[in-house]
């Protein structure tokens, strides 16, 4: 992508905020009259909507001024986020043994500091206690301010992203059987975090402070922050309301709204009528025997056709679409057109790998009687291969769907690296080398803050003591995990690597791309027959890559808001230390204190759904992944998907730089080949039904209502996620956990889980599959 030079001008917030108490009001930032960027300072198409969106965005985030003299660094601060990232994390690590599973978003802590932090300003004493050298620690010596609310939203971003980590501990005990002390995994998991404190320093310049770096969906939590600072500030609405170009409501009026008709809706979607996130599939409902109708418009295990679903979190599965710049919404669906709707039905309905006789759509495992196949009965007792044992059960038999994953993440994986390298001196280079140019200052305070970074140094020597960390683990404890210190070093090699590209894409599309997958398929050729050593290999480079990703979003917050680097390098750290400590205490305290967990008998359905899959995966890779994707395995075909990702990116390349000024500068060669990574635990109701909102709200209102997007989009899409947050956590703890949901059931609770969308009818008849040779 080319680079995205703007004029500081262009996107800095306005000076002047105004009073309640008539001081000068502002130039309306959302007013028509602002100046787009010059159209000679863009280089390319890409360059010109990248400005635009940046600029909307940045200055419904960021347009109230924040006083320089007011430090977020306070006692307040730190007692909100230390709480409430105990709780959250707390919560998402507990529930995340159940299924369904309960997950708290971090904007939930927004609207939680927002009222006890307001409070504590106003009703708490300005106590003060000295501590030496002429300072003093003070209870409640400024106003409660959008600095403060912000490291709140930064620490528990952290915090929450503990998910892989959390799954291994569950997988290791429960699964294959291994006990782990609780030193040992919180020793591992800071290792981790160190890591990836060290990786998102070393590419503060590059993540963080271009103008290109826009980071989308921390623009939209960021407007939910600066409006609930406008009104602790008391500050008026904007003046004319755009000469009503848009409506009178405020951004925060239109926040209430939004979030109040999310919240009841979802009662219904998500209770009561929960057919409506799964409409588009009404066609095969009403044939529900029909294999090939379930084939087609089926949601569950079907190709999804019509792209209707009434629910939010199917809509926004993928990402919140409000957030996601249209370019990036078109290179994504158009992807997963050709992938899902084109390459998926051509293997299937021409029984290649003879996946015609399996579900479409899943990503299951099955024998050659159309069974699950049961892992457990080709290993021995230390979890390595019984080659006897897996010659008399079957062959593994993966669903169309499963091996064009498979061969896609492949695939990915080179158009990542190719992307980069063709595009090295551009994003990364030059940002690099002009560190010292802080060329998306937004105000001041961050200029007058750029001689008080964190050194590079440090965040090096932090890189290497997080790896040193896990080396001492792995090598300690490596009966245990059976991975050695170079299987270690190599998937932390891996994932830096990839880290850089999967960041940029999200920074600048709001699209996460997983390649896990990769990484398991790594360490099945690296280390055969050892499913325990496949999963560390793939959590340690994967865990790592993922927080630094959480981190460098957090960063960029702090960026925004100009709270000063320092304070923002150490509340990221410490939030990393924090995680490791609260998700590890409460994942162990659950596995020993709630009965018969991760069984079909637990109490409260605490089965551990997502440690049992991940569990699965890792045998499957970790056993049988150097049998079936090597040379006479009946999957090495997927190796061909690599001159695809290196055609396609190397056209795209030769096509922006013959045409810089075309739509092809809008084209992103790493979103075509991932786009199909995303299948099949999407199907096609998630990517059209969310293509269809970006269109309309990225597309038509952002051309034709421009006054209204500004104003409105960011905070209405932040409204959409709260709502549906809040709304969960209520109706999990007052509705599902009590056992009241038991009795609502009708057709419109029942019609998605029967029929043949539910239970993947196959194409053809699992009694006239042929069991394969040589496998």
């Amino acid at each position: 992508m080319r680079e995205l030079a703007v004029d500081i001008e262009a996107i800095s917030p306005h000076p002047t905020p105004t009073y309640e108490d008539g001081h000068d009001e502002p130039q309306d930032p959302d007013s028509e009259k602002q100046a787009s960027p010059d159209d000679s300072n863009a280089s390319s198409l890409s360059t010109r909507a990248a400005i635009d969106f940046q600029q909307d965005d940045i200055r419904d985030s960021i347009g109230a001024v924040d006083e320089q003299d007011i430090s977020p660094n306070t006692v307040r601060m730190w007692t909100l986020l230390l709480v409430l990232s105990t709780v959250i994390s707390g919560i998402d690590a507990l529930f995340q043994l159940r299924y369904p599973t309960v997950s708290v978003a971090s904007i939930v802590a927004v609207l939680v500091a927002w009222p006890v932090g307001a409070a504590w300003s106003i009703w708490l004493p300005n106590w003060s206690l000295p501590i030496g050298g002429g300072r003093q620690l003070s209870l409640n010596n400024t106003r409660f301010n959008r600095k403060e609310l912000g490291c709140v939203l930064m620490f528990v971003n952290v915090c929450i992203a503990a998910n892989l980590t959390n799954t291994l501990i569950v997988e290791q005990i429960k699964y294959f059987k291994v006990e782990l002390g609780l030193g040992k995994m919180i020793f591992y998991n800071l290792g981790l975090y160190i890591t990836s404190w060290g990786w998102t320093g070393l590419t503060h310049s590059i993540l963080v402070r271009p103008a290109n770096m826009i980071w989308p969906g921390v623009v939209g939590q960021l407007a939910l922050v600066t409006n609930i600072d406008r009104i602790n500030r008391r500050l008026k609405p904007n003046p004319g309301d755009y000469d009503g170009k848009t409506w009178k409501i405020s951004p925060m009026g239109m926040f209430g709204i939004v979030f109040a008709l999310s919240f009841v809706y979802y009662w219904i979607s998500g209770l009561v009528f929960p057919a409506l996130a799964y409409i588009g599939a009404f066609i095969s409902w009403s044939a529900p025997n029909n294999a090939t109708l379930s084939q087609i418009f089926g949601v569950k295990t079907g190709l999804g056709l019509m792209p209707l679903a009434f629910d939010w979190s199917q809509i926004s599965n993928l990402s919140n679409p409000l957030l996601t710049p249209f370019w990036a919404a078109s290179c994504v669906f158009g992807a997963f057109a050709f992938w899902g709707w084109v390459v998926l039905p051509a293997l299937y309905y021409t029984n290649t790998w003879q996946s015609g006789h399996f579900p479409i759509m899943t990503n299951s495992l099955y024998t050659v009687t159309g069974k699950a196949y049961d892992v457990t009965k080709v290993v021995n007792k230390d979890w390595t291969l019984d080659e006897a044992a897996y010659k008399k059960y079957s062959p593994l038999m993966l669903p169309a769907a499963f091996v064009l994953n498979s061969a896609l993440g492949v695939a990915s994986f080179a158009s990542v690296i190719l992307d980069l390298a063709m595009n090295w001196r551009k994003d990364v280079w030059e940002p690099f080398r002009d560190r010292n140019a802080d060329i998306t200052a937004v105000d001041e305070g961050q200029k007058r803050d750029r001689e008080k970074v964190v050194p590079l140094w440090l965040y090096g020597a932090a890189s290497v003591i997080g790896i040193v960390f896990g080396i001492i683990f792995v090598e300690v404890w490596k009966k245990e995990t059976q991975v050695g210190a170079g299987a270690f070093f190599v998937s932390i090699i891996i994932a830096a690597v990839l880290f850089l590209p999967l960041a940029i894409i999200e920074a600048r599309a709001n699209i996460t791309l997983n390649l896990n997958i990769f990484l398991e398929m790594v360490s099945g050729f690296w280390l055969p027959g050892k499913p325990i050593a496949c999963m560390y290999f793939a959590t340690s480079g994967f865990a790592t890559l993922q927080h630094a990703m959480h981190q460098s979003q957090s960063m960029k917050m702090a960026h925004y808001l100009a709270v000063p680097p320092r304070t923002a390098a150490l509340i990221v750290f410490l939030s990393g230390v924090w995680s490791s400590l609260v998700n590890c205490s409460v994942t162990w305290w659950a596995l020993r204190h709630t009965a018969n967990v991760c069984t079909s008998a637990a109490e409260n359905n605490f089965v551990c759904r997502t440690a049992k899959t991940s569990f699965s995966t890792h045998i499957m890779w970790g056993l049988l992944g150097s049998k079936v994707f090597t040379k006479g395995g009946r999957y090495v075909e997927i190796y061909y998907f690599l001159f695809a990702a290196a055609a396609v990116t190397t056209m795209v390349f030769i096509m922006r730089r013959r045409f810089p000024d075309s739509k092809w500068a809008l084209v992103s060669p790493t979103l075509i080949m991932n786009a199909g990574t995303l299948l099949p635990k999407n199907t096609g109701i998630n990517f059209s039904s969310w293509f269809l909102v970006a269109f309309v709200f990225g597309y038509l209102i952002h051309k034709k209502k421009t006054a209204w997007w500004r104003k409105y989009n960011m905070i209405t899409a932040t409204a959409l996620d709260s709502g549906v947050a809040i709304a969960v956590i209520l109706i999990y703890f007052a509705i599902t956990y009590t056992g009241a949901g038991a009795h609502i059931s009708w057709w419109g609770t029942k019609v998605q889980n029967a029929g043949c969308d539910a239970n993947g009818c196959a194409h053809l008849s699992i009694e006239s599959l042929v069991k394969p040779t040589g496998w």
